[in-house]
């Protein structure tokens, strides 16, 4: 890469939860050919690089789909049809990760709060006809088929705060797995324009300890249009859960769930369009389905 003037970095990272994926070849190639394709381009500097996270697995989990900017990096996610990948040459292969990131980037303008100096919309515009050019573009029905990328979802994120007081082992329930449980139950489903994510403040402490919780955050509920994220913070007693059997914990993360949910109606200035009766049913049946395969 030294012979290339170095804009704007990329790297495509292959089911990032393992040390060595498989397909780790294929990412890096697909990454040098479009780090070649921005290497003269000037689209601003309100981006300095990008990361796709590309999962190519028989079981899709949505709870692995992340997409922000941090630090001047775009990092975006999507997944690649499992047997249409493994099946492909490594000339396809490189075709459906281009593809997925000529997704991702219209993903990106039409749904994460853009940069103030960088030109999205004129970087979708060259990479098409790049891909075009090259005859690497899929057709949109291609694109469908293979990249699985739901662009109309509101997610679930547990924020979580705890001290060393909560030993962890006395909390049965898992929440990674909760969350994309979630997640993969509310994918492609949206519960109107104002809320991208429901974002629950989940605090875990010992009240009779020396750590005592913030009395400050007890209920904090806070909007960021921006972002179009709903953040609603529950405090948990450890003492009250430490010792309960499963299905016990688990009943009471519901109803505090639920509670968070409720507390909706309590904002000060409510977002206009979002249907909370809709949501909190979904996440309701989704708590229960889940209690029901998990507590048998």
């Amino acid at each position: 890469m030294r012979n290339i003037k170095e804009t704007y970095s990329c790297s495509i990272i292959t089911n990032s939860y393992l040390e060595h994926s498989p397909y780790e070849k294929d990412g890096n190639a697909t990454a040098y050919r479009i780090f070649q394709f921005l290497s003269d381009k000037d689209l601003g500097k309100g981006l300095r690089g990008f990361r796709f996270d590309i999962y190519i697995e028989p079981e899709i989990n949505f709870g692995n789909h992340s997409d922000h900017i941090f630090a001047h990096t775009a990092t975006l996610s999507a997944h690649i049809d499992y047997n249409a990948f493994v099946s492909a040459d490594s000339n396809l292969r490189q075709k459906l990760l281009l593809n997925a990131v000529l997704v991702l980037c219209n993903f990106f303008v039409a749904k994460v709060p853009q940069p103030k100096d960088f030109d999205t919309a004129g970087l979708i515009q060259l990479y098409t006809a790049y891909l075009a050019a090259h005859d690497l573009l899929l057709t949109d029905e291609e694109r469908q088929r293979f990249i699985i990328k739901p662009f109309e979802t509101t997610s679930f994120k547990f924020v979580q705060s705890s001290t060393v007081e909560v030993n962890e082992k006395h909390i049965l329930y898992d929440l990674i797995q909760i969350e994309d449980f979630l997640n993969n139950g509310l994918a492609g489903r949206r519960f109107g324009q104002s809320i991208r994510e429901f974002q629950f403040g989940y605090e875990i402490y010992d009240f009779q300890g020396r750590m005592k919780p913030w009395a400050q955050n007890a209920n904090l509920r806070r909007y960021s249009a921006k972002y179009k994220s709903l953040l609603i913070v529950k405090q948990f007693d450890y003492r009250q859960l430490k010792g309960k059997l499963l299905p016990e914990q688990l009943n009471i993360l519901h109803s505090t769930i639920i509670e968070a949910i409720d507390d909706f109606d309590k904002l000060n200035k409510k977002p206009k369009d979002f249907n909370k009766e809709a949501f909190r049913s979904a996440v309701d049946n989704l708590l229960i389905a889940y209690a029901e395969k998990h507590c048998r």
